[in-house]
C-alpha cells in the first residue's frame, strides 16, 4: 500500500528527508510524505520540526501582510488628533473645562476609548495586533496540534488503530501544511477563505489518521470529526451550565460565555 516503488524498496525514510520537501508533499496531498513520517525513526520529533517551519512560514506571511496594510492604510492617528484639536478649540469645550476641573480628564479617557473601539471593530491594523496575530498563529497551532492529536490518537486506538502516539502526532503535524497557503496574503488585497482552508486541513488530517493507523475510510473520517464534535459539546455545555457555576464571571471565559449565550438565541 505504499505510494511509490522507490519507497517500497526502502521502507525506512532517508535521514536527509528535508522538512520543506515533506511540507510540499503534505500541501499537495502526496501520501509519500505521510508514510515517510509514519515510519520515521523519530516521527514526533520530525513532525514537530515540520510543524514549526509550517507555522513560521504562515506566521511571517501574515505578519508581513498585516505590516503592509499598516503602511498603506490611512494614518488614523492623524485623523484622531485632527478631530481632537477641532473639538478642544470649540467655545463650549473651553467653557466646560473651566466649569469642571475633571471634565478634560474624563473627556480624554472617553475619546481614547472610542478610537480604540474604532480600531478594533473596524479591523484597523496596528503593530500590536500584528504581533498578536503572529504569536497566535504559532503558539495556537502548536497547542491545537497537541490537544487535537492526543484526542484523535486515543480515539483511533479505541477504533482499533495500530499506530503509536508518536506516529499519530508525526503524521498530524504534516496535516497542517495547507497553512502555508497564507503566503498569498503577501499579495495586496489577496485573502484565503477560512472555510476553504478548514476543508483542506480536515482532508489532510483524514490522510494523516488513515496513514498512521491503517483504518478504513469511514473509521478515519469519524476519528477526524470526533474531536470537533467534543469541542462543540463542551462549548454548548459551557453555555448552558456555565451560569449555574459562575463560569461566565471568570475573565478568561467571559467573552466566550457571552458569545455562546448570544448564539442560543438563534
Amino acid at each position: 500500500n505504499y505510494p511509490d516503488a522507490d519507497y517500497l524498496k526502502n521502507p525506512q525514510p532517508p535521514l536527509n528527508d528535508a522538512p520543506l520537501s515533506l511540507i510540499r508533499q503534505g500541501l499537495f496531498f502526496n501520501e509519500a510524505g505521510y508514510w515517510r513520517l509514519r515510519d520515521h525513526a523519530a516521527p514526533m520529533g520530525r513532525g514537530a520540526l515540520v510543524l514549526l517551519i509550517t507555522v513560521l512560514i504562515a506566521g511571517i506571511a501574515q505578519g508581513i501582510g498585516l505590516a503592509m496594510d499598516i503602511l498603506t492604510s490611512p494614518r488614523i492617528d492623524i485623523i484622531q488628533e485632527t478631530i481632537y484639536d477641532s473639538i478642544t478649540s470649540m467655545g463650549w469645550f473651553v467653557q466646560q473645562t473651566q466649569a469642571s476641573p475633571d471634565f478634560l480628564t474624563q473627556f480624554n479617557q472617553g475619546y481614547a476609548s472610542v478610537w480604540e473601539a474604532i480600531r478594533i471593530f473596524g479591523g484597523y491594523p496596528s503593530w500590536s495586533s500584528t504581533l498578536a496575530v503572529v504569536g497566535t498563529v504559532i503558539i495556537g497551532t502548536f497547542l491545537n496540534w497537541i490537544v487535537y492529536g492526543s484526542v484523535a490518537h486515543w480515539t483511533a486506538r479505541w477504533f482499533g488503530g495500530a499506530g503509536s502516539y508518536a506516529q499519530t502526532m508525526g503524521t498530524l503535524a504534516l496535516s497542517y501544511a495547507p497553512l502555508v497557503l497564507t503566503v498569498v496574503l503577501l499579495v495586496p488585497g489577496a485573502q484565503v477563505a477560512a472555510p476553504f482552508l478548514f476543508l483542506l486541513l480536515f482532508a489532510a488530517k483524514f490522510m494523516a489518521i488513515r496513514t498512521a493507523h491503517g483504518l478504513n475510510p469511514a473509521s478515519s473520517l469519524a476519528i477526524v470529526a470526533i474531536p470537533y464534535v467534543l469541542l462543540i459539546v463542551l462549548l454548548l455545555a459551557l453555555a448552558i451550565f456555565g451560569a449555574a457555576y459562575g463560569i461566565g464571571s471568570i475573565p478568561f471565559f467571559e467573552p466566550i460565555f457571552r458569545s455562546l449565550q448570544a448564539l442560543r438565541m438563534f
